[in-house]
């Protein structure tokens, strides 16, 4: 069994992050909905490959 250290994120602190690292939404509440139910870091694994700065 895998033990996580990291606390959740709220889904307006996901929507900041985002926003960040520069996400545009036409339908922000759209957006707000699939994180509930996807969640930014499920995300954020198929971005990887697309990030032009692999630092930030």
């Amino acid at each position: 069994m895998v033990t996580y250290a990291k606390q959740s994120l709220s889904i307006a602190d996901q929507m900041e992050i985002l926003k960040s690292r520069g996400i545009l939404f036409d339908d922000e509440q759209a957006a707000i909905e699939c994180l509930k139910i996807i969640s930014y870091f499920r995300l954020a694994n198929y971005w990887k490959p697309m990030e032009s700065d692999k630092v930030k």
